[in-house]
């Protein structure tokens, strides 16, 4: 990533989440500050992404004296403390910070989140429940993307066993589907992806309704 691409991101609560959120956006480049007022956490991540520092982030004056407001984003994963998680997003928006985004704890977490105008909601557990049934529901679907709606992108293996040669070969159009790419495990291929002549560690990208992935995936 180009230097000048680096974000500067605030990760407030450094428990699981938090510090795999704060590791992986350190890893893909941006410039990442994390704040708990847990010393045990903040040792433990110390050196491993650029910035930490104990602070109580409930407190509108430790937000000032950070600087908060200049981040381009701030993160909110504190844990099991719901009245700390609110009051720190209460001191966000007193700082003037715009573009935060929250871990809803519960489903009643996430409803006074809403009503207090916070639109970038995380819900981990619930992502992962959603997808760990997609994956139990039909195995043969090694990974995919919410669209919105009850639109997706799906990785599918290659229906391998001699009947198709080619992704052209392959019914989709069958099923209201469309090929968008090929992960050969080396590359993605993204032109002439009708032409490639398919490989059995192959995987097809695919965009549809997802009862029709589903569906092609039970069959293919």
């Amino acid at each position: 990533m180009n230097m000048a691409e680096r974000r500067d991101i605030a990760v407030i609560g450094l428990g699981t989440f938090g510090t795999a959120v704060a590791k992986e956006l350190t890893r893909i480049g941006d410039n990442v500050t994390g704040i708990d007022r847990d010393t045990a956490r903040i040792t433990k991540l110390d050196g491993k992404i650029d910035s930490v520092v104990q602070a109580d982030a409930t407190d509108i004056k430790v937000l000032r004296h950070i600087g908060v407001e200049n981040f381009d984003s701030v993160i909110v994963a504190i844990g099991e403390d719901m009245q700390s998680s609110l009051l720190t997003i209460l001191g966000l928006s007193e700082a003037g910070c715009n573009n935060v985004y929250v871990k809803a704890q519960t489903p009643e977490h996430a409803r006074i989140l809403k009503a207090m105008g916070v639109s970038n909601l995380l819900e981990p557990e619930k992502s992962f429940a959603r997808r760990l049934s997609h994956f139990l529901h039909n195995p043969k679907v090694l990974d995919y993307l919410e669209l919105g709606g009850s639109h997706v992108i799906a990785t599918l293996g290659a229906p391998i066993g001699g009947a198709f040669r080619t992704a052209d070969e392959i019914p989709f159009n069958a099923h209201n589907l469309t090929c968008i790419g090929i992960d050969t495990g080396e590359r993605i291929i993204l032109d002439h992806v009708s032409d490639h002549a398919l490989n059995v560690t192959d995987r097809l990208i695919v965009v549809g309704d997802r009862a029709d992935i589903n569906r092609f995936a039970k069959v293919g």
